[in-house]
């Protein structure tokens, strides 16, 4: 017998000298064990011991001694409270049930905040198609650009510190310049021409290599550090909404294994990169390169969603 209330023992002098299962059945504890209805009826033994008042409860022999079942006085109430095996005082069970169909319920998604909303908006206001039939998106910027401070000097700095890791490194400097020039040869990338930068606001993103060993394909991935800050104090990511997560539920994902015997999974190669941005966007995506010391160092402005903005993830 297990209560979460303390029993009235004083009513119960049927049971006096009986050898329990539990001696501390009138307190409230933990349960150290659950046994099934496919056991429970091997565990009884044909003596029970009843009380001469019919509203208290017998006491049924057992392998493990007797225990109580019915219902018992507690010591808080005069009342008589009812459970299998159990006693719950009467002003708890709304909570216990209010609490079960809450551990039932099926969660409903979380409606999305003002911000979200508001990102949402500006995507379906501003994704195009162009006439190969790929997606333009815009940034979804949440502050000023005109905000932005200077990130011309920061961004040359780092450029120099990533140039002196790759000139000790023939192997990373290879693979960076093939990366690039491959982001080159397909318009994900572009050297700009003219600027006009005294007039309309740009950003210039620090980037960094990482690499990958695991990976067969593209070993080193370029990564802009879009949240570099500014002569203001404030990166692009800043000024950038989030937007509402649209990955999919990974229960779900999970459970939907289940449904076939065969499985399929498959990646999306350059997922951003194969998604444009509006070209008055692109001064915002800059980056410094060039391919050996003897160059001059060039700026160049990323055609499409590039890795490292906070709304990639949303726009893909």
């Amino acid at each position: 017998m297990l209560p979460n209330a303390h029993v009235d023992v004083s009513a119960l002098t049927h049971l006096e000298k009986l050898p329990l299962a539990d001696l501390d059945f009138a307190l409230p504890g933990n349960i150290d064990i659950l046994i099934g209805a496919a056991v429970f009826p091997h565990l009884l033994l044909p003596n029970i011991v009843r009380s001469e008042q019919d509203n208290l409860p017998p006491a049924i022999e057992t392998v493990f001694g007797y225990v109580i079942m019915g219902a018992v006085p507690t010591s808080h109430s005069s009342r008589y409270t009812t459970s299998c095996c159990s006693v719950l005082q009467e002003n708890n069970i709304n909570s216990l049930v209010k609490r079960f169909w809450e551990l039932e319920e099926i969660s409903a998604p979380p409606s999305m905040s003002h911000k979200d909303l508001e990102c949402e908006e500006h995507f379906r206001a501003t994704t195009v198609r162009d006439n190969s039939g790929r997606y333009i998106v815009a940034l979804p910027f949440c502050g000023d650009p005109y905000s932005l401070g200077d990130s011309y000097a920061v961004a040359l700095r780092r450029f120099h510190c990533l140039e002196r890791k790759l000139n000790s490194s023939p192997n990373l400097r290879r693979a960076y310049n093939d990366v690039i020039r491959d982001y080159i040869d397909k318009y994900f990338l572009s050297p700009v021409v003219s600027d006009n930068a005294d007039c309309v606001p740009a950003y210039y993103i620090p980037h960094h290599g990482v690499v990958r060993e695991d990976k067969i394909s593209t070993k080193l991935r370029v990564v802009l550090d879009a949240s570099c800050r500014t002569t203001s104090g404030q990166s692009i990511n800043d000024i950038l909404h989030t937007g509402p997560n649209l990955q999919g539920d990974l229960f779900n994902i999970i459970i939907n294994f289940r449904l076939f015997k065969i499985a399929l999974s498959a990646d999306c190669r350059q997922m951003f990169l194969n998604i444009g941005v509006h070209e008055s966007d692109r001064r915002f995506q800059r980056i410094f390169y060039r391919f050996s010391n003897d160059e001059p160092i060039t700026v160049y402005q990323f055609n499409r969603v590039c890795f490292g903005l906070r709304s990639s993830p949303y726009h893909a």
